[in-house]
């Protein structure tokens, strides 16, 4: 059916019911986890879970600092899941499981994933599962994967390397599932 140049196809009112349907069962899955469905990672693996701070800024030290004290930060400049680009993550780690809560070091046990881990972000009440495909070690000056690669969507993980220093990064690539 025509009306004002548009075409009806009947499944309008359908296709919505489903789409808030499947965003109440992500906000669900979320909520079971003890997650915000608004920007919230889950690593099975390594029983990680956190909320994201978005758009923190990876060369102002208080800023991140501040951010890191309330969960995971998102580096100001990447991207978000379903947007094709990269996606970029850090936070603390520590030496110790006695200093977990003190540095709120999600990502302590990051070192223990492997190719083919599954890592869960939970986005605007959608979830996005990636599979891990490298884990390497740079150096702590390295800026570079801050940098778009032109390679599609690729979800990157940062911390610091050995846990409790800063003398190396620790960075875990994923991409979509």
């Amino acid at each position: 059916m025509f009306r004002d140049g548009e075409v009806k196809s009947g499944f309008g009112d359908v296709l919505s019911r489903i789409k808030a349907q499947d965003a109440d069962a992500v906000r669900a899955e979320a909520k079971d986890l003890g997650l915000d469905s608004y920007f919230s990672i889950h690593i099975p693996k390594i029983d990680a879970k956190e909320d994201i701070i978005a758009n923190v800024d990876p060369g102002d030290k208080s800023e991140y600092l501040e951010a890191l004290s309330e969960g995971i930060a998102h580096a100001k400049g990447t991207f978000f899941p379903g947007q094709g680009k990269n996606i970029y993550l850090f936070s603390h780690s520590t030496d110790s499981p006695l200093n977990f809560a003190r540095y709120n070091a999600v990502f302590y046990l990051l070192g223990k994933l492997e190719t083919g881990d599954r890592i869960t972000i939970y986005f605007l009440d959608r979830k996005f599962t990636y599979e891990v495909t490298e884990k390497l070690v740079t150096d702590s000056g390295d800026t570079s994967w801050l940098e778009e690669r032109g390679q599609g969507e690729v979800l990157i993980l940062q911390t610091c390397y050995p846990p409790g220093t800063s003398l190396k990064r620790l960075i875990v690539v994923a991409v979509p599932k």
